[in-house]
């Protein structure tokens, strides 16, 4: 008899659709930024994503960043190596993903600015629950 369990697999950082993604608790206008990153800083931030988003998967890597920010004259607060380190550092929005609903673990206030600014889809670390025969 083959019996199907469930089980949580990493599935790295992906693009996830914005569209997707439940509205976050606790965060419902730009007064609710007051802990890590202002409103202006995260929307200036969450605006050029898109443009990261598309070199990261063209195989930009960090260095690469940190590098271009150099040769730019830009330090890391103005650099776009802050812009890739908010979304594939040690730090990532994370979301789990069970089907096709998905509950945040980590990230509301870049997941509640991707949504008013209507990006089409952000960086997640997205763990996924999948059936496997044993």
């Amino acid at each position: 008899i083959d019996i199907s369990k469930d089980e949580w697999v990493d599935r790295g950082i992906i693009d996830v659709p914005v569209k997707d993604l439940p509205a976050p608790d606790d965060v419902n206008s730009p007064d609710d930024f007051h802990h890590h990153i202002s409103w202006d800083d995260a929307k200036t931030a969450s605006e050029q994503l898109p443009g990261i988003q598309a070199d990261v998967n063209a195989g930009k890597t960090a260095e690469d960043f940190s590098r271009e920010d150099e040769n730019n004259g830009l330090d890391w607060k103005s650099g776009n190596r802050r812009i890739y380190d908010l979304y594939y550092g040690n730090d990532p929005v994370v979301v789990d993903k069970d089907g096709n609903d998905y509950t945040i673990v980590s990230g509301r206030h870049r997941i509640f600015i991707a949504k008013e600014l209507g990006l089409e889809t952000i960086p997640a670390k997205v763990i996924e629950k999948v059936s496997i025969l044993d």
